[in-house]
């Protein structure tokens, strides 16, 4: 860590007080901010896709009500993750904050999925079809929350950071 001390001057009370500059990120942080940055880019690109989806699908189709959650959950994802791992990146308090917000988008996506998957099910007829689109499903989504925890295990080490280094 480089030390400086501003200038000395008698009317600044802070002239005695040394300017440590943060340390590197940690690794697993890092690592898992840019992991999430290709992701976010991905829905991105989804996000498009998304909404020729939601003007092309027909008015009786069951899943019609939840397309343009699905596009604003996209294009929430896309938004807040970018944020959060630029912020992270740049080991600002913005990317803390941005992440918290990229949780709580995950969870509100989480809960548009399910709500697909019971209602793909419900037009499945036979139980075998019906049990494999909620086991499709759901391991889908159990997928998706393994890399969600392991999202807020680098939020919180970021948090824990951000406290070491006086910027919280």
């Amino acid at each position: 860590m480089n030390q400086y001390f501003p200038a000395d001057n008698e009317n600044d009370p802070w002239a005695d007080t040394p300017y440590t500059e943060p340390g590197p990120l940690p690794g697993f942080v890092k690592t898992v901010t840019i992991i999430d940055m290709v992701l976010a880019t991905l829905r991105g690109i989804a996000i498009p896709l998304a909404i020729i989806g939601l003007m092309t699908i027909p008015d009786d189709d069951p899943l019609t009500p939840t397309i343009l959650f699905e596009v604003v959950g996209h294009l929430g994802l896309f938004t807040a993750g970018l944020v959060a791992g630029i912020g992270i990146l740049r080991k600002s308090i913005i990317g803390l904050y941005a992440g918290y917000a990229n949780v709580a988008i995950t969870l509100f996506t989480f809960a548009i999925g399910i709500w697909q998957v019971t209602i793909k099910a419900d037009g499945f007829v036979t139980p075998p079809e019906k049990m494999a689109a909620i086991l499709g499903g759901g391991i889908a989504i159990l997928f998706r929350f393994a890399i969600l925890v392991v999202y807020i295990v680098a939020l919180m080490k970021f948090k824990k950071y951000l406290e070491t280094n006086n910027k919280l």
